[in-house]
């Protein structure tokens, strides 16, 4: 997700996944990378302040405006499983679903994660592989996606 109204170089990359041989690894890591004015990156350091998600991957990270960015659903492991089972590679099988929504917020190089809960009458369902569109001050358009227990 590209924002942080102001800052024209600047990228933020949360989550995500790597299939390194047979092993399926998913990260909950937020990454702030510069462009700088050599057409290359550069990673920038941050602190972290709050629970951050579980590792996922297949989600969305949505500007919101200024620097807020909203982390919905996703693919993420079940609670149970183990190192072993996950350095077995099994662990693509044993992934769900989400629904979880997080706020993410990048102020003076801290990383500030909060957990979000929805009002309204139509819930978010778990979905992943969707895309998602903010579309007014506070509205966030989240399109397609599917809800199985794994992607295999």
């Amino acid at each position: 997700a590209v924002g942080l109204e102001g800052r024209d170089d600047l990228v933020v990359l949360f989550g995500g996944a790597s299939n390194s041989g047979q092993v399926f690894r998913a990260t909950n890591d937020v990454e702030l990378l510069q462009i700088t004015d050599e057409k290359g990156v550069r990673a920038l350091v941050h602190a972290a302040e709050g629970q951050p998600p579980p590792a996922v991957y297949r989600h969305s990270c949505t500007p919101l405006g200024g620097d807020r960015f909203l982390m919905a659903g996703g693919y993420t492991f079940a609670p149970s499983i183990s190192s072993e089972e996950l350095d077995g590679g099994r662990g693509i099988a044993l992934t769900y679903c989400t629904a979880r929504a997080y706020e993410l917020s990048v102020k003076r190089g801290t990383v500030r994660w909060a957990e979000l809960s929805f009002a309204g009458p139509a819930p978010f369902p778990p979905r992943g592989g969707h895309a998602a569109c903010r579309v007014s001050h506070d509205t966030v358009f989240v399109c397609g996606g599917g809800v199985m227990t794994a992607w295999l």
